[in-house]
């Protein structure tokens, strides 16, 4: 008796030491060599990606997500004075973080089934568990396809469970390994490296000093993978990717350029005349709702109301915003013509189309006054003139040109025709000796 216990103790230390150096980090085993229990945290590496649903019992709810391993499932087994000759291993507990595996008890029963007298079986135990054949065994994957099927009270909880791990063991993974850079060329740890999204690996060193110096200059589309076939598909980084390599202040900037860039798309959109802030536009004007009121923007930074159109505090709905009239020249001969269709669209969107159309009208009303002004100037200016040269002037009695005397006597000589005539009364004096009659 004394020597099967003996050669169990044996056996059960020898088994001990083989997991230990197979997995160091799964085993917890403080009190081994007093209690004989071991405490296993196995990880669940599926052979590939698989798609993993979660249907709830009722078949109400259900969630999904794609993921290379499942949180690890942890054992506490104790072992026997008489295993592995004549008893298994006892399992004290099994059980998953937030309990997602719910065939628990099939799970050991398949545990246990498998050890056969005389052999030990904690090797294949892991093995069972690490392999996710326990899933395919207990019918959560069929044969002809590598979806895993659970069945859970809160899908969407669990799910999300199985995100995290899952993004947390590859981050892990990447972190432990070291890869070269395509930029230094040199071959850098994984803590220092950065996956992009697009899968190619930077040191962040490399990426740093690029990145800061295109957003410091507002290239947003170099701020991403700098592959030279990505960069041909400006193949940008995502919020998480540049937060992990750039400074605090070029980050915020990255973000200010892409929020105004959005920002930009839209020209209903306007900054503010006072802080320069965003104020984008409201919704009942993305609606399509247009009237004066639609002119009247808020700034959420700094709280001052202003005219979206001229720029100014706001001055209500009755007054108008002047619209200068080269625009406004412009915009009737788009109108005549029917071209230059995005630009007037967008002078609508500014101004409004009815406010457009009822300054084109004043505009017509002041150039038809202007005219009749202008007009009536020169009728004046004609009829004054008229007077003063009736006034002022004599006219010569043989080509009829106007002569204006400014000084001397009343015989004058005609400057065009060199006739002789009294400019007094106007009567031809050729024979050198006038008696003026008046």
């Amino acid at each position: 008796m004394d020597t099967d216990i003996n050669l169990c103790a044996a056996l059960q230390v020898e088994e001990y030491e083989v997991l230990r150096a197979i997995y160091p980090d799964w085993i917890s085993d403080d009190d081994f060599n007093t209690d004989r229990i071991l405490h296993l945290e196995i990880f669940v590496e599926l052979p590939q990606e698989s798609l993993v649903q979660v249907v709830s019992f009722d078949g109400s709810a259900e969630s999904s997500a794609t993921v290379s391993v499942l949180p690890p499932i942890q054992i506490d087994v104790l072992l026997p004075y008489d295993y592995p000759l004549k008893q298994p291993p006892k399992i004290i507990a099994l059980r998953t973080h937030h309990s997602w595996l719910t065939t628990v008890n099939q799970v050991k029963s398949a545990l246990l089934d498998s050890w056969q007298s005389g052999e030990i079986v904690l090797y294949t135990w892991v093995e069972f568990i690490r392999s996710g054949q326990f899933l395919r065994d207990g019918g959560s994957i069929s044969d002809s396809t590598t979806t895993i099927r659970l069945v859970h009270n809160n899908p969407g909880i669990i799910v999300q469970h199985f995100t995290n791990h899952d993004s947390d063991v590859k981050v892990k993974t990447f972190e432990e390994s070291s890869y070269s850079c395509a930029v230094c060329l040199g071959a850098h740890k994984g803590t220092q490296c950065i996956r992009i999204s697009c899968s190619h690996v930077f040191c962040k060193e490399c990426l740093k000093e690029f990145w800061t110096m295109s957003i410091r200059s507002g290239e947003l589309a170099k701020v991403g993978c700098v592959d030279p076939g990505c960069l041909k598909l400006r193949t940008e980084a995502t919020s998480l990717e540049v937060q992990k390599v750039v400074p605090v202040h070029a980050f915020n900037r990255w973000l200010w350029l892409r929020e105004k860039r959005e920002f930009d798309k839209d020209i209903r959109n306007v900054y503010c005349p006072r802080c320069e802030g965003f104020v984008k536009v409201p919704d009942e004007v993305k609606n399509g709702v247009e009237d004066a009121w639609t002119r009247l923007r808020t700034c959420s930074t700094c709280r001052f109301s202003f005219c979206k159109t001229c720029r100014t505090s706001w001055h209500g709905p009755q007054v108008e915003c002047p619209v200068p009239i080269p625009l406004l020249t412009r915009y009737i001969a788009s109108m005549q013509n029917n071209d230059d269709l995005p630009w007037r669209q967008g002078l609508e969107l500014k101004y409004g189309r009815w406010v457009l159309e009822r300054q084109i009208k004043i505009l017509q009303e002041d150039e038809k006054k202007f005219r009749r002004e202008r007009a009536k100037q020169a009728d004046d200016e004609i009829k004054k003139s008229e007077e003063w040269i009736s006034r002022s002037t004599r006219c010569c009695p043989q080509c009829g040109a106007y002569i204006q005397r400014t000084e001397g006597c009343d015989s004058m000589i005609c400057s065009r025709c060199d006739q002789n005539f009294c400019y007094n009364c106007g009567q031809v004096t050729d024979t050198g000796f006038h008696r003026c009659a008046r």
